[in-house]
């Protein structure tokens, strides 16, 4: 009996396009693989990586791909626009300071995922200690919760769908809907 095998794309073949991998015939360009194995997104976060040299920006999703440019560390907050999404690499659209307006980065790369974070809010209730801001299983509210959190939470930014943000708080990943994610420092969302 054989078995057909069907390549499937996945991250771990957009890598391995990065390196140079050329098994069988190519038909599409690497740009073009990643565009079809990315989630396209439209949601706001802030730069947490520790490093003093800063966040890489990469020309693809993994460490493969040639650095672009760095989102510097900042003292005051920096945001970007995440508009794309690979595995737990996320595409980002410029980088601003929260404080004093300044391009840091102009264009757009890909980041590791958990260097950027949101946090969560809820317009009924800025209660701080209320465990009011739901995190769903899937990327629709329909979706089961998986908890509660309280406004104001940093969560790890690990995907994202549409206007929805795949996020990771300790040992739990889940999403958080539109209306529940603050990408600002400065203020509480409210």
């Amino acid at each position: 009996m054989r078995r057909l095998l069907i390549p499937l794309l996945c991250p771990c073949l957009v890598a391995a396009l990065a390196t140079g991998w050329t098994g069988g015939t190519q038909t599409q360009t690497n740009a073009d693989l990643i565009e079809a194995a990315q989630m396209k997104c439209d949601v706001a976060a802030y730069v947490v990586d520790p490093d003093p040299n800063g966040l890489n920006v990469r020309s693809g999703p993994g460490k493969a791909f040639t650095v672009v440019g760095t989102i510097p560390r900042r003292e005051s907050a920096v945001e970007v626009r995440v508009t794309g999404a690979t595995g737990q690499w996320l595409r980002i659209r410029d980088a601003v300071t929260q404080e004093e307006d300044e391009t840091v980065f102009k264009g757009e790369g890909w980041v590791f995922g958990p260097m950027l974070v949101t946090q969560t809010k809820n317009y009924a209730s800025l209660d701080p200690n209320a465990l009011n801001v739901k995190v769903f299983k899937e990327p629709t509210k329909r979706s089961a919760v998986v908890t509660r959190l309280p406004n104001e939470t940093e969560v790890k930014l690990v995907g994202c769908k549409g206007n929805w943000a795949q996020i990771q708080h300790k040992k739990l990943t889940g999403w958080l809907d539109p209306d529940s994610q603050c990408a600002s420092t400065l203020t509480n969302c409210s």
